[in-house]
Protein backbone atom coordinates (compact mmCIF):
# COMPACT_ATOMS: atom_id res chain seq x y z
CA UNK A 1 0.00 0.00 0.00
CA UNK A 2 1.06 3.55 -0.91
CA UNK A 3 1.65 6.27 2.15
CA UNK A 4 -1.30 7.92 0.62
CA UNK A 5 -3.38 5.12 0.87
CA UNK A 6 -2.67 4.29 4.44
CA UNK A 7 -3.46 8.17 5.33
CA UNK A 8 -6.88 7.48 3.65
CA UNK A 9 -7.45 4.53 5.59
CA UNK A 10 -6.71 6.14 9.06
CA UNK A 11 -8.89 9.26 8.42
CA UNK A 12 -12.11 7.34 6.59
CA UNK A 13 -12.81 4.20 8.57
CA UNK A 14 -15.79 2.35 7.95
CA UNK A 15 -17.43 3.04 11.67
CA UNK A 16 -16.79 6.91 10.19
CA UNK A 17 -18.44 6.72 7.26
CA UNK A 18 -21.59 4.75 8.41
CA UNK A 19 -22.06 7.38 11.10
CA UNK A 20 -21.58 10.18 8.76
CA UNK A 21 -24.22 8.50 6.65
CA UNK A 22 -26.34 7.86 9.26
CA UNK A 23 -26.16 11.94 10.86
CA UNK A 24 -26.81 12.57 6.74
CA UNK A 25 -29.59 10.54 6.54
CA UNK A 26 -31.31 12.45 9.75
CA UNK A 27 -30.18 15.55 8.74
CA UNK A 28 -32.14 15.41 5.17
CA UNK A 29 -35.22 15.53 7.22
CA UNK A 30 -34.30 18.64 9.20
CA UNK A 31 -36.03 21.18 7.00
CA UNK A 32 -32.66 22.96 6.31
CA UNK A 33 -29.58 24.64 7.26
CA UNK A 34 -30.93 26.92 9.65
CA UNK A 35 -29.16 27.95 12.66
CA UNK A 36 -30.32 25.64 15.64
CA UNK A 37 -30.24 26.19 19.35
CA UNK A 38 -29.57 23.42 22.17
CA UNK A 39 -32.88 23.03 22.86
CA UNK A 40 -34.21 21.54 19.53
CA UNK A 41 -33.90 18.10 18.92
CA UNK A 42 -34.09 15.90 15.27
CA UNK A 43 -37.19 12.82 16.14
CA UNK A 44 -36.22 9.89 14.37
CA UNK A 45 -38.45 7.37 14.46
CA UNK A 46 -37.46 3.89 14.72
CA UNK A 47 -39.88 1.03 13.61
CA UNK A 48 -39.64 -2.16 14.05
CA UNK A 49 -41.16 -5.99 15.48
CA UNK A 50 -40.81 -5.75 18.87
CA UNK A 51 -43.10 -8.55 19.20
CA UNK A 52 -44.46 -11.71 17.29
CA UNK A 53 -42.90 -13.41 15.45
CA UNK A 54 -40.17 -11.42 13.51
CA UNK A 55 -38.91 -9.83 17.28
CA UNK A 56 -35.73 -12.16 17.55
CA UNK A 57 -34.23 -11.05 14.73
CA UNK A 58 -35.29 -7.19 14.93
CA UNK A 59 -35.11 -6.51 18.74
CA UNK A 60 -30.88 -6.68 18.15
CA UNK A 61 -31.31 -3.95 15.54
CA UNK A 62 -32.94 -1.52 17.90
CA UNK A 63 -30.57 -2.25 20.37
CA UNK A 64 -27.55 -1.42 17.89
CA UNK A 65 -29.14 2.06 16.07
CA UNK A 66 -29.94 3.33 20.02
CA UNK A 67 -26.18 2.70 20.43
CA UNK A 68 -25.82 4.72 17.13
CA UNK A 69 -27.78 7.91 18.51
CA UNK A 70 -26.44 7.57 21.56
CA UNK A 71 -22.78 8.33 19.77
CA UNK A 72 -23.94 10.40 17.31
CA UNK A 73 -25.63 12.26 20.66
CA UNK A 74 -22.53 12.56 22.23
CA UNK A 75 -20.53 13.50 19.14
CA UNK A 76 -22.71 16.91 19.04
CA UNK A 77 -25.45 15.31 17.71
CA UNK A 78 -26.95 16.56 13.71
CA UNK A 79 -26.18 19.83 12.83
CA UNK A 80 -25.82 20.80 16.72
CA UNK A 81 -29.42 19.34 16.95
CA UNK A 82 -29.71 15.66 19.26
CA UNK A 83 -30.93 12.72 18.04
CA UNK A 84 -34.46 11.96 19.55
CA UNK A 85 -35.18 8.35 18.88
CA UNK A 86 -39.09 7.45 18.91
CA UNK A 87 -39.27 3.98 19.20
CA UNK A 88 -42.51 1.68 17.62
CA UNK A 89 -43.28 -1.32 18.12
CA UNK A 90 -44.61 -3.06 14.66
CA UNK A 91 -45.52 -6.43 16.46
CA UNK A 92 -45.01 -8.58 13.09
CA UNK A 93 -47.96 -7.44 11.84
CA UNK A 94 -48.32 -5.74 8.45
CA UNK A 95 -51.30 -3.42 9.27
CA UNK A 96 -49.79 -2.25 12.34
CA UNK A 97 -46.91 -1.31 10.42
CA UNK A 98 -48.65 1.08 8.79
CA UNK A 99 -50.29 2.39 11.49
CA UNK A 100 -47.85 3.19 12.94
CA UNK A 101 -45.50 4.49 10.33
CA UNK A 102 -48.62 7.25 10.02
CA UNK A 103 -48.68 7.59 13.27
CA UNK A 104 -44.85 8.80 13.50
CA UNK A 105 -45.31 11.10 10.63
CA UNK A 106 -48.34 12.91 11.51
CA UNK A 107 -48.08 13.48 15.36
CA UNK A 108 -44.83 12.51 16.32
CA UNK A 109 -43.20 14.33 13.49
CA UNK A 110 -40.18 12.17 13.19
CA UNK A 111 -37.72 13.64 10.46
CA UNK A 112 -37.22 9.40 9.03
CA UNK A 113 -38.25 6.26 10.20
CA UNK A 114 -35.34 3.64 10.07
CA UNK A 115 -36.73 0.31 10.58
CA UNK A 116 -38.85 -2.04 8.74
CA UNK A 117 -35.77 -5.10 8.21
CA UNK A 118 -38.42 -7.17 6.05
CA UNK A 119 -39.24 -6.46 2.56
CA UNK A 120 -43.12 -7.51 3.53
CA UNK A 121 -42.75 -5.24 6.01
CA UNK A 122 -41.26 -2.63 3.63
CA UNK A 123 -44.21 -2.96 1.18
CA UNK A 124 -46.63 -2.50 4.22
CA UNK A 125 -45.34 0.90 5.28
CA UNK A 126 -45.12 2.08 1.28
CA UNK A 127 -47.58 3.92 0.91
CA UNK A 128 -48.24 5.51 4.34
CA UNK A 129 -44.08 6.96 3.09
CA UNK A 130 -45.71 8.33 -0.09
CA UNK A 131 -48.81 9.83 1.22
CA UNK A 132 -47.22 11.42 3.70
CA UNK A 133 -43.93 12.21 2.08
CA UNK A 134 -41.96 10.16 4.60
CA UNK A 135 -38.16 9.06 4.40
CA UNK A 136 -37.51 5.44 5.61
CA UNK A 137 -33.97 3.98 6.29
CA UNK A 138 -33.85 0.15 6.63
CA UNK A 139 -31.23 -2.00 7.96
CA UNK A 140 -29.82 -4.67 5.60
CA UNK A 141 -27.12 -7.71 4.85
Amino acid sequence: MTDLHNKLSDSVSRRRLLKAGAALGAATGVGGLKPASAQEVVKLGILHSLTGTIAIAEASIVDAEKLAIDEVNSGGGVLGRKIQPVIEDGASDWQTLAEKTKKLLQWDKVAAIIGCYTSASRKAVLPAQNQLHGRLYYPTY
